[in-house]
Formats: structure tokens, sequence, C-alpha cells
């Protein structure tokens, strides 16, 4: 079940950067507020 769903989170990443400019934007930030 895990591996699945890491998997459809992969594709659903993959088609909201395609989607939305601002997403990649987002995970600059998350990945800055996190480090």
């Amino acid at each position: 079940m895990n591996a699945v769903d890491q998997s459809d989170s992969k594709e659903e990443t993959k088609n909201l950067k395609k989607e939305d400019p601002e997403f990649e934007k987002l995970t600059a930030q998350l990945k800055l507020n996190i480090i």
C-alpha cells in the first residue's frame, strides 16, 4: 500500500508542477522552512 501511495504522490507532484508554475516556488519555500 505505501509503495503504491508514494508512486501516486509522485505522479500528483508532476501534474502539479505542469499545471501550477508557482508549485516550484512553494516547494522551495517548504525546503527552506524544513532546513
